[in-house]
């Protein structure tokens, strides 16, 4: 058993952009690397979110809102956007129970709900 990663498409105002995202069920909320965040033109909502790891490490983080293209399902999604991450973006609990996607870790696989219209 291991992690689940992907590749995915980020859409923001600016740019469109391919990256590997990490999906992590311990996680709350999406995470954005600020570079990645900066780099799309991930729409800022101007508020802050207090964030504890599973490490139980505390920080804020800026509240954004990004298009996630996984699996060519469009899914609107907020996103916290802190300095460096280990990966570009990790996948939240906020967008896998919304979009019904299901982690398979004994094959490291995914499977997806896809409610809205694929483009």
């Amino acid at each position: 058993m291991g992690e689940i990663k992907d590749k995915i498409t980020v859409i923001g105002r600016k740019a469109t952009k391919d990256v590997e995202a990490l999906f992590d069920s311990g996680a709350t909320y999406c995470d954005m690397d600020e570079e990645l965040a900066k780099e799309i033109g991930v729409i800022m909502l101007g508020q802050k979110l207090r964030v504890t790891t599973a490490e139980n490490r505390s920080y804020d983080a800026d509240l954004g809102f990004a298009v996630l293209k996984i699996r060519n399902c469009n899914i609107p999604a907020l996103v916290t956007v802190k300095g460096e991450s280990p990966v570009p973006l990790t996948i939240g609990q906020n967008v896998m129970q919304s979009y019904g996607i299901k982690l398979d870790l004994e094959k490291e696989d995914y499977q997806i709900k896809c409610p809205i219209p694929r483009a």
